[in-house]
């Protein structure tokens, strides 16, 4: 593909992933990707460990960039700057470190962090929520669907915190409201899981993910958004187009002012292919 180039920014769970969770349903979509030279950005609710682990299986290592814990750190490989000076440049303007082989973008607060900040709300509440230290791997699979595998690495949180209500009703929202007034977020992930992280969002990542992706191609850039939840929407607003694969009315309603916006009811790694490819096409008839 000549012209600008291709950037996909995309959730997993519910876009690129399956229920099931299972890296080879997501095979055709990445061959898609690295064929067309598409550059492929995940940006996921997930952490570190989870996203490197579908990394390694999709034979993206050192290839992709990504975005942790609902966009509160974003790690570059390093290879892919380490002799861009204008990209080592524009960092500077970012809280960031080396982390391995990453050049890390923090956007968010450390898990430790928010723990202090609420550490008062878990010690009152042991009795009514099940907290991040309170999970086991079997408890977090149960709930979320997981396979215990992947629920280990889930529970590695460096950047937000879970929790699981065990109660219902109006005391729940009582909880979050409290947290919120701490200067924190809280939104729902999978099943009845929240997590609570900085004041930070996918949209902010997303940002600054654009500008450091120009500067390392060091030419015009086209991004499509690819999302399912409501956690998605600020990614959703900021890239040139965008794909929603969800009907919800509430998130429809949020995107009502998004130009080059395409919905659909279905999601998954097959309906996310079919979508990214018709957006690609009409992108390209363009260029």
């Amino acid at each position: 593909m000549g012209g600008e180039k291709i950037v996909v920014i995309s959730d997993m769970d519910g876009c690129l992933l399956n229920k099931t969770y299972d890296y080879r349903k997501s095979i055709d979509a990445i061959k898609y990707v690295l064929e067309n030279n598409i550059l492929l950005i995940l940006n996921s609710s997930k952490t570190r460990y989870e996203i490197e682990y579908y990394i390694e299986k999709w034979g993206l290592h050192g290839k992709t960039i990504f975005t942790v814990e609902n966009g509160a750190a974003t790690f570059i490989p390093k290879k892919l700057v380490d002799k861009n000076s204008l990209v080592h440049d524009m960092l500077k303007k970012y809280e960031h470190s080396i982390i391995d082989e990453y050049i890390v973008i923090v956007n968010g607060l450390k898990t430790s962090i928010i723990e202090q900040k609420i550490i008062d709300i878990i010690e009152e509440t042991r009795e009514k929520i099940l907290w991040l230290k309170d999970f086991t791997p079997q408890k977090f699979s149960e709930l979320t669907r997981l396979p215990i595998e992947q629920s280990i690495l889930a529970l590695k949180r460096e950047y937000s915190y879970l929790f699981h209500p065990l109660v219902r009703g109006e005391i729940i929202n009582k909880i979050v409201e409290e947290i919120k007034a701490r200067g924190l977020n809280v939104s729902t992930g999978s099943g009845t899981i929240y997590l609570i992280t900085g004041n930070h969002d996918k949209g902010l990542a997303t940002q600054r993910t654009i500008e450091i992706i120009k500067e390392i191609f060091n030419k015009n850039i086209v991004t499509i958004g690819v999302g399912d939840g409501y956690n998605d929407i600020p990614m959703l607003k900021t890239t040139d187009y965008s794909i929603l694969l969800n009907c919800r009315k509430d998130i429809i309603q949020e995107l009502s002012n998004k130009n080059n916006l395409t919905i659909t009811c279905r999601n998954g790694s097959d309906e996310w292919l079919k979508m990214v490819k018709r957006t690609v096409e009409s992108i390209v008839k363009k260029q």
